[in-house]
C-alpha cells in the first residue's frame, strides 16, 4: 500500500467507511486524508451533492475545515436556502451574534435568538468554526440574498403550498410557487435517520424529523412529476430518502381507512399496480422494508385487503426478495386463519431444504416480536408457500 502513488491512495480514500481510522495508519496516509481536495472527494462519492454538506457540518471542526468546505462547493456540493436555513437556527448563538456583526446584518428574533441554549454538546452544527460558516453564509447570499434570514424554512414553506383536505387541488394551484421553492431555492429535506425512535422537532441531530417526511412523501404521492424536478437540481437520492414512506402512501390512498367498506370500490392488484409502476419508473422501490411497512399500515384491517396486498406485491417481487414476501405471508396468516393440531406451515427453500413453522408460535406472537427475526432473513430462493389444513389440500398462496 505504501508503494501507490498519491492519486491512487486518492481514489481509494474515496471509499473508505471510517477515514479516520486510515489516517492512522501511518505518516504518508494521514497526509492524504488532510488533503481538502480528497477529503471533499470522499464526502461526494458517500453522500452525494445533495446531502454532502450536511454530513460535513454533523462530522464538525475536526473533520470540517475551511478549505473543504470551500472545495464542497467548488466541486458543486448544493447549498440549498434550505440547508442554511436550518444551520442558522441550529448552531451556536455567540457564532450567530458574531457574525452580525461581521456581516452587518441585523436578525428580526434577536431577543428571540439570545433566549435559545445551544450549549448542548452532539447538537447538529454545534461546533462549526465561525470561518466556516461565514463562508457558508457569503455563499448562500451570492444564491438567494438576504432572504436566507426569513422566519421559519422552507420545509414549512412546502408544507403551506400543499396542505389541505383537497391537497391535489392545493398542490397544481400553487405549482409554480412549488417549483420555484425546487428550482431555484434548491429546496431539499435533510436525510432520514436510520434512529425512528427521537420525535422532536428540529432533530437535534440534524436528520428529518419523520412527520416532515410524511409530509413529503404525501406530495410526492399525489404528484409524483415533482420528483422529477429534484433530480433535475440533482437531489437524485429522493427515492432512496422516502421510499418507504412514498410506497406506503400509494396503498394508503388505495384502501383509505375512514370511508364505508359498504359503499367504497375498492382496487384490484393490477389497478394498484398500474399506480405503483409509475413510482417504481421513477426509481422507488417495493423493496423488503416498503413491504413492511405496508404490513404495518393495514395490520389492524389485514382481514380486509390481505389478498389484493399481496396479490399486487406478488407482480413486483423478485427472486432476491421473494422468501421475505413468503415470510411475511406466513406472519398475517395468523389474522385470519384458526390454527389446529393438524395444521402446518412448510416454507419450499429447495429440493431438501424445508421449513417448518409451529403454527402456535406463529399464533402468539406479535408483529413486533416477529419482525426482527424477519430482518435476518437474506437472499434464499424460496419455491413455494404450503399452507396445510384439516380437510383441505394443500393451500399455495403464491398461486
Amino acid at each position: 500500500m505504501n508503494t501507490l502513488c498519491y492519486e491512487v491512495k486518492s481514489e481509494i480514500f474515496k471509499y473508505i467507511k471510517n477515514p479516520i481510522s486510515l489516517a492512522l495508519v501511518n505518516r504518508t496516509w494521514y497526509t492524504v486524508f488532510r488533503d481538502p481536495h480528497v477529503r471533499s472527494e470522499w464526502f461526494l462519492s458517500k453522500y452525494g451533492r445533495a446531502h454532502a454538506l450536511f454530513h460535513a457540518i454533523r462530522l464538525g471542526r475536526n473533520f470540517l475545515t475551511l478549505d473543504v468546505i470551500k472545495c464542497l462547493i467548488a466541486k458543486k456540493a448544493i447549498v440549498s436556502r434550505y440547508f442554511v436555513q436550518r444551520l442558522l437556527s441550529q448552531c451556536g448563538n455567540e457564532i450567530l451574534f458574531e457574525l452580525g456583526n461581521t456581516l452587518n446584518i441585523k436578525h428580526e428574533d434577536d431577543e428571540d435568538i439570545k433566549k435559545l441554549n445551544f450549549s448542548q454538546k452532539n447538537h447538529w452544527g454545534y461546533d462549526l468554526s465561525v470561518n466556516v460558516l461565514k463562508y457558508i453564509l457569503e455563499e448562500a447570499i451570492k444564491l438567494y440574498g438576504t432572504e436566507i434570514y426569513m422566519n421559519g424554512n422552507d420545509f414549512e414553506l412546502l408544507h403551506f403550498l400543499t396542505a389541505s383536505f383537497l391537497s391535489s387541488e392545493r398542490i397544481r394551484d400553487n405549482m409554480e410557487q412549488i417549483k420555484d421553492l425546487i428550482l431555484n431555492n434548491k429546496f431539499i429535506p435533510f436525510p432520514p435517520s436510520t434512529n425512528s425512535s427521537k420525535h422532536e422537532h428540529p432533530r437535534s441531530d440534524g436528520y428529518e424529523n419523520i412527520h416532515q417526511l410524511n409530509i413529503l412523501a404525501h406530495v410526492i404521492v399525489l404528484y409524483p412529476d415533482l420528483v422529477k424536478l429534484w433530480k433535475q437540481i440533482g437531489y437524485h437520492e429522493i427515492c432512496k430518502d422516502t421510499n418507504c414512506l412514498v410506497i406506503r402512501g400509494v396503498y394508503s390512498l388505495s384502501f383509505p381507512h375512514n370511508t364505508d367498506p359498504h359503499n367504497r370500490v375498492r382496487p384490484d392488484e393490477n389497478a394498484i399496480f398500474e399506480r405503483l409502476k409509475t413510482f417504481i419508473d421513477l426509481g422507488f422501490k417495493l423493496d423488503y422494508k416498503a413491504m413492511r411497512a405496508v404490513i404495518y399500515l393495514f395490520r389492524d384491517r389485514i382481514s380486509e385487503v390481505d389478498q389484493i396486498v399481496f396479490k399486487s406485491f406478488s407482480l413486483f417481487c423478485d427472486d432476491k426478495s421473494l422468501v421475505r414476501f413468503i415470510f411475511m405471508r406466513i406472519l398475517l396468516s395468523r389474522y385470519y386463519i384458526k390454527c389446529g393440531s393438524n395444521y402446518s406451515i412448510t416454507v419450499r427453500m429447495g429440493k431438501s431444504q424445508d421449513t417448518d413453522i409451529d403454527p402456535e408460535d406463529l399464533e402468539r406472537a406479535s408483529l413486533d416480536d416477529v419482525m426482527p427475526a424477519l430482518d435476518a432473513i437474506e437472499g434464499q430462493n424460496a419455491s413455494e408457500l404450503a399452507i396445510n389444513r384439516p380437510n383441505d389440500a394443500c393451500h399455495n398462496f403464491m398461486d
